[in-house]
């Protein structure tokens, strides 16, 4: 496999072999995840191509910050910045790292992050969703994030919003982002002299997303793990 290695490349190899060999304590479904990453490594089909993983994680790290929470030691975590633990740069590396041999096609295009309450999942949902934007830009990126109630959309839409005014990126006060918070639409769109990005927060309506048009789509959150099916 052709292997372009990047700043934070160790992270997530080291992630994956501390599974298989046990450092970190892992359930089936994050051992055969970690299997999976080395087998793809040797893979030919593939390519790891860093520049997309480390453009998100760079993204993420230097304009994002916590909005609400504390620490393991009980430290607020307000207003410090976003600096992403192992799993999720291990989790950014394989949708965005790997490629289709000779091409920009992504391998993955689906990923079910299943982690205990209360562990930043739409938190670090919607930092994805910010920096995928920015990634994507010049396809003109659009993504949606639905959940079962609006006020759970609202939670990453409310983080964004938080980061864009934190750092003045709010048209309003001269930046480049226009943010739409109302009762009939919450949105945040740019655009950018090599692209554009939209990102609008929705409540789940089957009846009204069947022909949604987007290349970035959040569902936050599935309530029962599916089951499987056996004959």
């Amino acid at each position: 496999m052709k292997r372009d290695k990047g700043k934070h490349w160790k992270v997530a190899l080291g992630y994956a072999n501390g599974i298989r060999d046990g450092t970190i304590v892992a359930n089936l479904e994050r051992k055969q995840c970690a299997e999976r990453f080395l087998r793809d490594l040797k893979n030919p089909d593939y390519e790891m191509d860093s520049k997309g993983p480390e453009f998100v994680i760079g993204i993420i790290e230097k304009t994002l910050c916590h909005q609400q929470g504390e620490s393991l030691d009980g430290s607020p975590m307000r207003g410090k910045p976003f600096l992403l633990q192992p799993w999720q740069i291990f989790v950014i590396y394989n949708l965005i790292g790997f490629k289709i041999a000779g091409t920009n096609i992504v391998r993955f295009h689906e990923a079910l992050i299943y982690i205990p309450r209360k562990n930043s999942k739409t938190s670090f949902a919607a930092a994805l969703a910010w920096a995928l934007s920015l990634w994507y830009r010049r396809s003109g990126a659009k993504t949606y994030v639905s959940s079962a109630a609006l006020l759970q959309s609202l939670e990453t839409f409310s983080f964004l919003t938080y980061n864009i005014k934190r750092m003045g990126e709010e048209d309003k006060d001269g930046g480049h982002v226009h943010v739409v918070d109302n009762h009939s639409a919450h949105t945040i769109e740019a655009e950018l002299p090599d692209g554009s990005f939209f990102i609008r927060a929705l409540a789940a309506n089957p009846d009204t997303q069947d022909s949604l048009n987007c290349n970035i789509a959040i569902a936050d959150r599935l309530l029962s793990r599916p089951s499987v099916m056996t004959e």
